[in-house]
């Protein structure tokens, strides 16, 4: 949508939908409603997400391993469907980690901010989730896959069939239950 004029950034890795801009038939899907509620003090910082049923039900495509913490991979559609669209075969995805609830840990990451609901391609169980973390980012990162215009340092374009092969090379028994 950047490249078509159809969204303007904010800031580094932030895009709003130009007001009054013709969308695609094929964004319109992806653009939904979204609001924010107050608590019963209706103070500022206050504010809970109200989530549609289909945001609150959200798994992953794939979930593999075991253990307490977990390696998660997450994208927008639109990145896929822009890349796909302009002959790219990668696509900005977050890699990250949560040493509890990773579908809950994406949630308050994506909250209800935006107008598209995050796809959860992946989540890797395991009892380190640091190290498969910090393994997938250098590997990444060595591949010169950093997003570089991205909030922080955990997005890649990448694939999840692209992070399945390097997990599977690292850390085979992870795949057993796939």
């Amino acid at each position: 949508m950047k490249k078509r004029e159809l969204a303007k950034s904010r800031s580094s890795g932030h895009y709003y939908v130009v007001p009054g801009s013709f969308v695609p038939s094929e964004f319109e899907s992806d653009l939904t409603e979204n609001a924010l509620e107050t608590d019963e003090s209706g103070e500022f910082g206050n504010e809970v997400p109200v989530q549609s049923e289909d945001v609150l039900e959200i798994k992953p495509e794939i979930e593999l391993g075991s253990g307490k913490g977990a390696v998660y991979l997450y994208y927008f559609p639109t990145y896929r469907r822009m890349a796909e669209q302009d002959g790219e075969t990668n696509w900005r995805c977050k890699i990250g980690k949560s040493e509890g609830n990773p579908l809950g840990r994406i949630s308050n990451q994506v909250g209800t901010s935006l107008p598209e609901v995050h796809h959860v391609a992946l989540v890797v169980r395991t009892p380190d989730a640091t190290s498969l973390e910090a393994t997938l980012h250098g590997a990444l990162k060595q591949r010169k896959r950093t997003v570089s215009d991205a909030p922080g340092t955990e997005w890649f374009f990448t694939t999840p069939e692209e992070v399945l092969s390097i997990i599977k090379f690292i850390s085979p028994h992870l795949m057993e239950n796939e």
